[in-house]
Formats: C-alpha cells, sequence, structure tokens
C-alpha cells in the first residue's frame, strides 16, 4: 500500500512494523503507593503524565499511545503524544520506540490523531489492544522528507496554538466582565443602602428529593447541581424520577424560584445559583440544591446576583462548613446573608441591566468556545495534509 503524494508514493505500512513495543517494560504504581514515593521522574499514563516517582523505568525518545482510558471517539484529541528522557509508564498507555528511519514525532503526529474507533475493544471501558495497535496504518517516507514535513507540522503547530491561547484569552476576559459589573454594582449599593437578612425577602426555604433519578422522561424531571449553570439554569441532561403527588406539591418548581448548590466537594460550587424561569411542565430539583423562593419585598434575579457577586461569595465563605471531604451550607445561615435592598423598582432596573450583561458575556463565551473548536479542527487539518503529502 503507498500514499500518492507529490514527488513520488509514500509506503504505508503497519505501525508494527515501523516500531518496537515495550509494553512489557511498563509497571503500574497506585496512587496510595506513589504519595509515598514522590521524586523527579515523571510517571504517565493514557493521556499524560499523571505524577512523579522517585525511580524511572525508560530513559529514551519513545511514542506513548493510549491503551484505555484515551480519547478514542474525540477527533479533536490525540491518543498519542511524546516523551524524552528519564519516566516512568504504567500500563494504561502502549510504549513505542521508532525503528530505525523512523523519526518519532513522524510516528507520534502519524498515530496522534488518526481514527481508531474501529479498532476499539469493550462497552464500559474502551480499550485499544496490542494487536489492534500493531494494524495502525502509518506512511513511512524517506527519512529525511519525514523530518522536512516534520518541520512544517511544527510551524503550522505552533501558529495554531497562538490562535487558542488568543481565544482562550478572549474567553477569559468575556468571562471576567460580568464579576467586575457584578463588583462595582454590589460595592456602590453597599454604600446607599442598608442591608437586611435574606430571611426577611424569602417566603419559602425548602431542600430538593433525595429520590434516585434515572433517565425515564415520562417522570418528573429533576434539576440537578450540572443544571445550576454560568448564572443560569441549564435544561441539558436532565433526569428524572417519579414523584408522589404531595412530594411534587411541596417541590414543584415557580418561575422565580432561586436555586443554590448547598454541597458538593468543591467549594466554589457551594453557593452557585440560578433563578428558575417558567416551564410548560412541573420540574422538581435535588437534595444537594435548596430553593429560595422570594417574596414580594424583592426581584428572585436582583438577589440571585447579588450571591453571585464577591459580596455574595464572601458571605457564602463565611458560613460554608467542611465535613468528611464535602462543602455545605444549610438555609439557616443562608437565610441569615445580608444583603443591601434598594426599592424593588430599582432591584428591577439592576437586575435587567445586570441581565443583558449577562446575555452578552454569554454569547461571546460561546463565540469563543465554537472558535476553539475551529482551532482544534485545525490541527487535525494540518495533520490530514502532512500525511496526504500537501505540506
Amino acid at each position: 500500500m503507498t500514499v500518492e503524494v507529490e514527488g513520488g508514493p509514500w509506503p504505508v505500512r503497519p505501525l508494527g512494523e515501523t516500531c518496537e513495543i515495550l509494553d512489557r517494560l511498563r509497571r503500574p504504581v497506585n496512587a496510595a503507593e506513589r504519595s509515598g514515593r514522590l521524586g523527579p521522574y515523571p510517571y504517565y499514563g493514557a493521556n499524560g503524565q499523571v505524577g512523579t516517582i522517585d525511580e524511572y523505568i525508560f530513559n529514551e525518545e519513545l511514542v506513548l499511545v493510549a491503551e484505555d482510558g484515551g480519547f478514542f471517539f474525540d477527533p479533536l484529541r490525540p491518543i498519542a503524544y511524546r516523551v524524552s528522557g528519564k519516566c516512568w509508564v504504567n500500563n494504561h498507555a502502549h510504549v513505542l520506540r521508532a525503528s530505525e528511519g523512523v523519526d518519532p514525532d513522524w510516528l507520534c503526529y502519524a498515530v496522534a490523531f488518526q481514527d481508531v474507533s474501529h479498532l476499539v475493544k469493550g462497552a464500559t471501558r474502551p480499550k485499544l489492544n496490542q494487536k489492534e495497535l500493531r494494524e495502525i496504518p502509518v506512511p513511512v517516507p524517506p527519512l529525511g522528507e519525514q523530518q522536512r514535513v516534520i518541520h512544517r507540522i511544527k510551524d503550522c503547530l505552533r501558529r495554531v496554538d497562538e490562535v487558542h491561547s488568543l481565544r482562550l484569552e478572549a474567553d477569559r476576559e468575556a468571562r471576567a466582565l460580568l464579576p467586575s459589573a457584578l463588583a462595582s454594582v454590589f460595592h456602590d449599593l453597599a454604600e446607599t443602602y442598608d442591608p437586611r437578612p435574606l430571611e426577611t425577602l424569602v417566603s419559602d426555604t425548602r431542600y430538593g428529593t433525595s429520590q434516585k433519578c434515572n433517565a425515564d422522561s415520562r417522570a418528573t424531571p429533576v434539576l440537578r447541581i450540572p443544571n445550576v449553570a454560568d448564572g443560569k439554569v441549564s435544561f441539558d441532561d436532565l433526569k428524572y424520577c417519579e414523584l408522589e403527588p404531595d412530594e411534587l406539591g411541596r417541590l414543584a418548581l415557580q418561575g422565580g424560584d432561586i436555586l443554590i448548590v448547598r454541597t458538593n466537594g468543591s467549594p466554589d460550587l457551594v453557593g452557585r445559583c440560578a433563578v428558575f424561569e417558567a416551564a410548560d411542565r412541573p420540574f422538581a430539583y435535588a437534595s444537594y440544591l435548596i430553593r429560595l423562593r422570594i417574596n414580594h419585598a424583592a426581584d428572585p434575579h436582583f438577589i440571585a446576583f447579588y450571591l453571585a457577586s464577591t459580596h455574595g461569595r464572601d458571605a457564602i465563605a463565611e458560613i460554608r462548613r467542611t465535613s468528611a471531604g464535602q462543602y455545605n451550607i444549610n438555609s439557616e445561615n443562608l437565610r441569615a446573608i445580608r444583603i443591601p435592598l434598594p426599592p424593588v423598582g430599582e432591584q428591577q432596573r439592576v437586575a435587567d441591566r445586570l441581565r443583558q450583561q449577562q446575555d452578552i458575556v454569554h454569547a461571546i463565551a460561546a463565540e469563543q468556545v465554537a472558535r476553539l473548536d475551529e482551532a482544534g479542527h485545525l490541527r487535525t487539518a494540518v495533520l490530514r495534509k502532512a500525511f496526504a503529502g500537501e505540506l
């Protein structure tokens, strides 16, 4: 088999003929043992370095290919990467030593973004066995041509990385706009209006259901922690459960209810909140969330924005407790938080202005995410051109 390129065909060989596979030398070390053996040498797994260790197995130029746990079904993420020098590799990555006449970088690029989904075995934890690994086709032009193309690939990928970095920076700047606006708004309000306890603004505080959820969409949809994201309620990845009428009556959400994350292993998630807008069917919520139903004295979006501001986050940090690795807030302490409160009309004007800014930030962030995906596609496009002999 050959690849027809300008200047003559490139022979294509099975990967097993382009390298020596050193899997027999791998040695896994579990995390508990490794914690007592920290050292200067990188410890590699399926998709990159996962720690350090006090000894090394290898000391050379190698290509590592995911055996299990790799990005086998994601065309934008590589299944192979390069390592150099002293290191340790566990049994989640195949270890490849390039044969004479094959540049290690060439071998890595040839494999990294190949579609191996048809070679992967297993449903729960997909695995690329050594037998199938050996069958992956690798174009093998003369070494000089490999190195010429590698130079072009690296030059192109360096430019892609620059684009990617610019997109990331733009995304960070966009996401910083709303926190900055919140800090400014509530700093000014705190100097103008006396604070009131949240409990005077709430008509009902309630924890959600502890019923086990499933994917049966005929039951009642239940909002969970992942559905409270970026200051809004997301209806992606819904789960469902059967609720008795009286429980559903207690937990059914109304437009304007605030959902707050009350417990999580991450302190940054605790206190995250969003306002539920009216829906065309009953929704409940899980026990890891608290529902605040705001009375006529306050605007729920204004309250939610305050809780998301640096002032609100500081107040939540003061009432947050930790136990067995979980961070928690309870409804009693939450209701004691004090909020600077202008008249309802001004609250609504402030909230409307902040919601407009929030929508703009979300739109900018969504555009940047799309452009980040474009940068990912550029990487695969560069390699496709390279191995088609077009670089």
